[in-house]
């Protein structure tokens, strides 16, 4: 008998697996094309989800997750798609372990394993994104959308990484009011420009992948337009990720004193209620910051669109 829960785990999903191949196998008599084979999509995301889990960026369910999610990208988006996703998820789960060794932080964000729900919270908008780019017929609207989704996301953890080098604490960004580092919704100049860096990154990823891997070239208009909107959507989700974690998220106070947005401690108990709202969680707080990064970067496409015309 069976007994090892990874095991069992493992073979609980995986008809997971075989729904996806029949679903993506019948997209074509809907007349949804699709840059590579299904087998090809999974093998990558699967290789990508194990290595993650060894080095131990993921959580078991989090690997599991950011699978399925990483075929259906990598499926529907191509080259370019997979490996902007990976290479900034990449780069963001260093920066997190880096984060995670800190003493001065204890935000749920610290937590150098991702889990199912920050997988999710941080994905599922990104393969949203992917399905609907091949729908439209290769929209590159939606290409600007993702860059902007991955620009705000990856920027996220990577201001809230470099705070512990700040030479003073950070300033909460509804009031100026100096806070603890790790403090939600606080923001410091460093963390800025890695914000705006990430968006750089994303840029930068994605045409250089879609060009080696894919073979595809943008005239320079359209490489300028796409840095443009990643960098407007990094910024745009981090600062509305800031103010979001600063007005309104939960925040609790543990054992010591310390400010966090956990609701427990990882013994099991429970911290002690400040402010903000109950139901809106770090991973809620997160999606509302991909959500904002993919609007405000399609925005800056469809305006440069229409200033062009």
């Amino acid at each position: 008998m069976i007994t090892n829960p990874r095991v069992i785990f493992a073979s609980r999903n995986i008809g997971l697996l075989l729904i996806l191949h029949s679903a993506f196998a019948g997209l074509g008599n809907w007349g949804i094309a699709v840059t590579a084979g299904f087998w090809e999509s999974i093998f990558v995301s699967l290789v990508a989800a194990v290595a993650a889990y060894w080095r131990k960026f993921l959580t078991l369910p989090g690997a599991f997750a950011a699978a399925i999610l990483g075929c259906i990208i990598l499926f529907f988006g191509g080259w370019g798609w997979g490996a902007t996703t990976a290479g900034s998820f990449l780069i963001t789960a260093l920066l997190s372990q880096l984060q995670d060794s800190s003493e001065n932080n204890h935000s749920s964000s610290a937590r150098a394993r991702r889990n199912l729900n920050q997988v999710l919270a941080n994905g599922i908008l990104l393969t949203v994104l992917a399905i609907v780019y091949r729908a439209s017929d290769a929209n590159i609207a939606f290409v600007a959308a993702f860059l902007g989704c991955v620009g705000a996301v990856a920027g996220d953890t990577w201001a809230s990484s470099a705070s512990q080098f700040s030479t003073g604490d950070p300033r909460l960004l509804t009031t100026g009011q100096r806070v603890p580092a790790g403090t939600p919704g606080a923001v410091t100049g460093i963390g800025i420009a890695l914000t705006t860096l990430a968006g750089l990154v994303a840029s930068a990823l994605y045409l250089s992948a879609a060009a080696i891997l894919g073979g595809e070239t943008a005239p320079d208009a359209v490489r300028v337009t796409l840095g443009v909107a990643a960098i407007v959507g990094a910024m745009a989700g981090s600062f509305f990720d800031s103010y979001l974690g600063a007005a309104c998220q939960a925040i609790y106070t543990d054992a010591d004193g310390r400010v966090t947005d956990l609701p427990a401690a990882n013994n099991g108990r429970l911290n002690t209620y400040v402010r903000g709202w109950r139901w809106l969680s770090n991973d809620l707080v997160n999606f509302s910051n991909s959500v904002a990064g993919a609007s405000s970067a399609y925005c800056v496409w469809i305006a440069a669109v229409w200033l062009g015309n």
